[in-house]
């Protein structure tokens, strides 16, 4: 009966070290799920905030932003673009740059071309008429195409960039100058202009010209102290004013 006795008090001993191993080895379990799922929790927490604040730049940019696939599937778009285009996110998500967003005197073959630098991994800009899809307004923009990876795939990222008031005022200056141009050459009179800093002759009328019986490429860079023959054969120098 001793034996038997003594032979239950080990055995509830040994179960009771046993159970005592277990609560431990359980214990820290749990506590190593917990850091684990703490450590989760906080690295889901710090990539929404990245993204979040991504997303805020995103939107936020002045330029329409369009990503695509490797073939030219829109993936998402900006609010900018959004804006620009006057389109809901569902109808931008349909469209697509050679179909719906280009000018229809557009070459879409130098797109192509284009297109497959970009995808190649060449950073690409270039100029372009692009097109509003619902009211068939055309505007001038910069496009710049690059491949980036996103989520473990290669996308391309086009920022589109609207020019529309910088190549107007181009425009505008190239009439300008066209206008002071006429001007120029139509004034009846020989006009001479002169570099003061540098006592140079720089530019001058047809009349001049034929004033001095000499052509403009002799005439300009001539310093303003040069002895010049006019066409009645006098000499006369021309100094700067």
């Amino acid at each position: 009966l001793i034996n038997e006795i003594e032979a239950r008090s080990r055995a509830e001993e040994a179960l009771r070290v046993m159970n005592d191993e277990l609560e431990i080895r359980i214990q820290q379990r749990t506590a190593d799920l917990k850091d684990r799922t703490e450590a989760l929790t906080s690295e889901a927490i710090e990539r929404h905030v990245a993204e979040e604040t991504m997303r805020l730049v995103f939107n936020n940019s002045h330029d329409a932003i369009f990503i695509h696939d490797t073939e030219g599937n829109v993936l998402d778009v900006n609010d900018t673009m959004l804006k620009i285009y006057k389109l809901n996110k569902a109808e931008a998500l349909q469209l697509t740059i050679k179909e719906d967003f280009s000018a229809p005197q557009m070459d879409l073959n130098f797109l192509d071309e284009k297109w497959q630098q970009a995808v190649e991994g060449e950073e690409v800009v270039f100029d372009w008429t692009s097109r509003c899809p619902k009211e068939g307004t055309l505007f001038e923009v910069e496009v710049a195409l690059n491949r980036i990876e996103l989520k473990g795939e290669p996308v391309i990222l086009a920022n589109v960039h609207d020019i529309s008031e910088q190549k107007k005022a181009l425009i505008q200056q190239a009439e300008h100058q066209e206008f002071l141009g006429t001007i120029f050459e139509g004034i009846g009179a020989a006009v001479f202009v002169f570099d003061p800093t540098r006592g140079m002759m720089v530019d001058c009328n047809s009349v001049g010209e034929k004033l001095l019986n000499m052509g403009r490429s002799a005439i300009l860079n001539a310093a303003c102290q040069t002895e010049f023959t006019f066409t009645s054969d006098t000499k006369k120098d021309l100094l700067c004013p």
